[in-house]
């Protein structure tokens, strides 16, 4: 499966103190980016509660949605490519994660994998979360 690491991957996700909110913006712009590629957004450590997500999109294609997901590069744990959901992105719009918020106890990458047709278009996806520690 083919990666590409969009420009937020190299920002530094700062953490407010134990127990505080905080928001990370992944962003990229996609030039006719084949299916199954996984757009790395942004690299956090262990410990992060994600509780809420907002992706923006324009306009990527016919036929094209997003997985929003996870990738673990310091362990055996399997990538989970759609842990948090499968958005559409035919047309622009904005989409809002509905589910609980969860969890992730290792080092992680924050990742969006294209799929359904290639993709042209800009992404921006805002992750809010709080650090915990593990």
């Amino acid at each position: 499966m083919p990666e590409l690491r969009a420009p937020s991957l190299s920002k530094t996700s700062f953490n407010g103190h134990y127990g505080n909110k905080s928001s990370f913006h992944g962003h990229a712009n996609l030039a006719s980016t084949p299916v199954d590629t996984v757009v790395q957004l942004g690299e956090f450590g262990a410990g992060i509660r994600v509780d809420d997500i907002k992706a923006v999109t324009k306009n990527l294609g016919a036929g094209t949605s997003l997985q929003l997901g996870v990738q673990y590069p310091q362990s055996a744990t399997a990538d989970e490519p759609n842990k948090f959901t499968t958005i559409t992105t035919t047309s622009d719009k904005t989409t809002r994660y509905d589910g609980a918020p969860v969890y992730i106890d290792e080092p992680c990458i924050l990742t969006a994998t294209v799929k359904g047709a290639s993709a042209t278009g800009a992404i921006d996806i805002v992750f809010d979360y709080v650090f915990e520690g593990n």
